[in-house]
C-alpha cells in the first residue's frame, strides 16, 4: 500500500453470461457486485473473501482469492443474498469464516465454513 502498485486484480465473480451480445465470445471471469458496487470483502493471512449478490440468472456467491497471486481457490453459492461483510473468528484453534445472508424474500441465516488449517 505504501507505493500505490498493484500487486493483482480479478474480476470478482462470472458476469453477465445469459446476455445475448457475450454469447460465443469465451470470455473470462467478467465480475459483478452488490447494489452500490459493494463486494464485502475479508481479509485473511493468506486469503481474500469476495461475495456477489444475485443478478439476472446468476445466484449469490462468496469467492476466495489467493492473497499473494490473485488466483480464485474456491467459491461457494450462497442460499441467498449477503447482508454483511464476512468475519472470521477462532474456535477450538479452527479457523471460520461466516457471513450473514438473508432479506428479500429469502431465509435468513448464517453461512459458517471451517478454513483449511494452513489458511
Amino acid at each position: 500500500m505504501a507505493t500505490g502498485e498493484h500487486v493483482w486484480q480479478v474480476a470478482n465473480g462470472h458476469g453477465p453470461r445469459d446476455h445475448p451480445a457475450l454469447e460465443g465470445l469465451g470470455l473470462g471471469r467478467l465480475g459483478r457486485g452488490l447494489p452500490g458496487g459493494e463486494s464485502f470483502p475479508l481479509l485473511t493471512k493468506t486469503l481474500l473473501f469476495t461475495t456477489t449478490d444475485a443478478r439476472g440468472t446468476e445466484p449469490p456467491m462468496m469467492f476466495a482469492y489467493d492473497k499473494a497471486t490473485g488466483d480464485l481457490v474456491w467459491e461457494l453459492e450462497l442460499p441467498t443474498g449477503v447482508h454483511a461483510n464476512p468475519m472470521t473468528y477462532m474456535h477450538e484453534g479452527r479457523q471460520y469464516v461466516a457471513v450473514s445472508v438473508g432479506g428479500g424474500g429469502g431465509p435468513e441465516g448464517i453461512v459458517a465454513l471451517a478454513l483449511e488449517s494452513d489458511r
